[in-house]
């Protein structure tokens, strides 16, 4: 079967995607610290194990286990013990509800892979709740995100030409690509897409400018296109709205639309589930959803633990890695009602908590993507490693933020910033003027207003 449509589609979209993502933006704004790299690693690793799952890159379901979830948390470890060395640790309300979320998780895991994964996920979510005084620098942290998507795409593109007829098949019989193939064979291609909607998401809250937005936005769709994923499609829609929301709270320096938005989405979170009554609805996510509703029922209160499907071994008829296939009822069904509270609650403060407008609305927004994906998927969540393990620590981490963000897309100056430009104006004897590359949104150089004083 001809796969050089889908090949040079896919070549093309990656192309345009890294380019809007490098113009204008140098591939390092300043030394990388230790935020930056734990953002790169949280994109390099999701990317690279999407292929897992369509048979690109071989081996077992621990292995992909393993290079998922250990780059990540050597890299959160190093950024705890440097918060320990700092003595600047805080363990703040959102650092509190989802530690005692994963106590109640614990409970639960009575040996065997239960209390592995149990274990790495509370490894991956100990940046959040080992919390940082200071704060860490958002900066770094979109700076990483950017170059990590950056690379995930450039390797995705590179093992799809090196071995394109293993990276492209046929469709399943209810689902297709406009090109008549998809990457992957029979759908598999769903934890690719998912990546890819995800990371285009992200990325149109951290770029500027239309024509980026818009070269984004349709090299993304394209892949996605390829992987026939219509939960990967749905995901992508919400995040090009919530970008959308994203640059008009820049515009009117409010954050209440995007709050609306992840207001909204919530809510569609909890009541689609309660929708489904027949098993081949959703794509029969309906049946999970059913099975769900109904062990939930027998333990409402603190659930079953987040292994449960797992320890069954599929003796219940489900696979067991199977998930529900929705946030809400995962959570119900791994900590019953209390979970829930603590997750909602630890998200909710974590927003709340922000240091300044800027840390609030990108919080907001990393918020809405995580619940874009999240609606007939479960792609991040403590317990179990998803498919994004870093996505919901990434949302948590907004309560420690730095309020001096250089990269702030509000145009406006911090007050320490300010002062600081104020007394190196003023000629302050141990004042000196440096320019520092802008932000997005910022303008040129001289325009900023953006020192550092010595």
């Amino acid at each position: 079967m001809p796969t050089t449509m889908p090949l040079v589609v896919t070549i093309l979209s990656s192309v345009f995607w890294v380019a809007a993502l490098l113009v204008r933006r140098p591939l390092r704004t300043r030394r990388p610290t230790i935020e930056f790299w734990w953002a790169w690693t949280a994109m390099v690793t999701a990317g690279v194990v999407a292929l897992f799952s369509i048979g690109v890159l071989s081996g077992t379901a621990t292995l992909a286990t393993a290079v998922r979830m250990i780059p990540l948390i050597v890299v959160g470890v190093i950024m705890v013990l440097q918060t320990l060395a700092a003595r600047t640790l805080s363990i703040n309300w959102a650092g509190g509800l989802i530690g005692a979320y994963f106590v109640l998780l614990l409970a639960f895991a009575f040996g065997g892979e239960s209390v592995a994964q149990a274990c790495l996920s509370l490894a991956v979510f100990l940046p959040a709740i080992l919390g940082r005084r200071t704060g860490y620098d958002l900066r770094q942290i979109r700076n990483g995100l950017r170059l990590g998507t950056l690379t995930a795409i450039i390797a995705i593109a590179m093992i799809g030409i090196a071995q394109s007829s293993d990276f492209f098949g046929p469709c399943r019989t209810d689902k297709c690509s406009v090109w008549g193939l998809s990457i992957g064979t029979a759908g598999d291609g769903n934890a690719l897409g998912i990546f890819y909607a995800i990371a285009a998401a992200l990325c149109l809250l951290i770029i500027d400018g239309r024509w980026k937005f818009l070269v984004i936005s349709t090299a993304s769709l394209a892949l996605v296109d390829l992987t026939s994923s219509r939960t990967a499609l749905y995901s992508w829609i919400i995040g090009i709205v919530v970008a959308i929301v994203d640059r008009w709270c820049r515009r009117t320096n409010s954050n209440l639309m995007q709050a609306v938005t992840a207001i909204a989405l919530g809510a569609t979170c909890v009541i689609l589930p309660l929708l489904a009554y027949r098993g081949d609805e959703f794509t029969y996510r309906a049946t999970l959803w059913l099975s769900a509703r109904g062990l939930a029922a027998e333990s409402p209160l603190v659930g079953y633990g987040s292994s449960f499907w797992v320890r069954l071994g599929g003796e219940d008829g489900i696979s067991a890695n199977y998930s529900t296939h929705n946030l809400m009822m995962e959570s119900l069904v791994a900590s019953g009602a209390i979970g829930c509270l603590l997750l909602a609650g630890a998200l909710t403060t974590a927003v709340l908590s922000a240091q300044d407008d800027s840390a609030r609305r990108w919080s907001l927004g990393v918020v809405c993507v995580l619940l874009s994906g999240s609606l007939t998927e479960v792609i991040s969540a403590p317990g179990r490693p998803y498919l994004f393990p870093a996505l919901a620590v990434l949302a948590l981490l907004a309560v420690s933020y730095t309020p001096d963000d250089p990269e702030s897309h509000n145009g406006s100056q911090c007050p320490n910033r300010a002062a600081r430009g104020n007394a190196a104006a003023a000629g302050h004897p141990r004042s000196r003027v440096t320019p520092v590359i802008p932000g997005p949104g910022s303008g040129a150089a001289s325009q900023t207003g953006q020192h550092a004083v010595r």
